[in-house]
């Protein structure tokens, strides 16, 4: 039932900061739309269990693989409020840690905080307006971001041990 409410909008509004906000935003309300966010949600599923794949890192890593957590869990669900961006606090938090233990990337976290800052005031300010779409987007690039950091520094780390 839900996904019905979801799918239809029956209500009149946006399921909040989610995948399907951004596709339905995108593609209008429909089966498309659904069935592009379910894929979007799928895709983030995979992109956490490849961050996560042989456990909690020892090295600066780990604060990447927490943080995305709330990130992911929030777009990926069928319905995200407002609300749910509090979880994203401890990702600010844990994105800080890994700035301050690999200071080369202390510029994409910042970025990367500043989006999540913004996407939390345009979530309050927008909600139920196509301005929340805006802030799912900026979400989303946070999602992508991390996920970068983590590869990136990932091959550095590859890199390193073969000196």
């Amino acid at each position: 039932m839900r996904l019905n409410i979801a799918a239809t909008r029956a209500t009149g509004y946006p399921e909040g900061f989610t995948f399907l906000t951004i596709t339905q935003s995108v593609l209008g309300v429909g089966q498309p739309a659904t069935v592009l966010a379910v894929l979007s949600g799928v895709a983030t599923c995979v992109a956490v269990m490849a961050v996560w794949w042989r456990g909690l890192r020892a090295d600066p890593r780990r604060y990447l693989q927490l943080a995305i957590l709330p990130v992911a869990a929030t777009l990926a669900s069928l319905h995200a409020g407002a609300y749910e961006l509090t979880t994203w606090l401890a990702t600010v938090w844990l994105l800080l840690r890994y700035a301050r233990a690999v200071p080369a990337d202390r510029t994409l976290v910042l970025w990367l905080v500043v989006a999540i800052w913004c996407s939390g005031n345009l979530a309050v300010i927008g909600e139920s307006t196509p301005l929340l779409a805006v802030a799912s987007c900026a979400g989303a690039a946070v999602l992508g971001g991390i996920i970068s950091l983590y590869f990136r520094h990932r091959a550095t780390i590859h890199v390193r041990s073969f000196s």
